[in-house]
């Protein structure tokens, strides 16, 4: 275990945009894929954010209760 989860964060932040609006059969085609990191728009950024938010605050109340950790 690990509180420092990045991949766990990044990628899935990162997808959301993909298939937020997603139909659940369309898919890409190969020449306009999405770039995993240099297409990182303000929702997928948003959502790498909230995420890391949420890790914080378990990490926070972690070691507020075992200041050992």
């Amino acid at each position: 275990m690990t509180l420092c989860p990045s991949n766990q964060i990044i990628h899935p932040g990162r997808v959301i945009s993909f298939f937020r609006n997603w139909d659940g059969e369309s898919t890409f085609e190969a020449s306009k894929m999405p770039k995993l990191y240099e297409d990182l728009d303000d929702d997928s950024a948003n959502e790498i954010l909230l995420l890391d938010s949420e890790i914080q605050a378990i990490k926070s109340e972690l070691l507020r209760r075992f200041p050992n950790l």
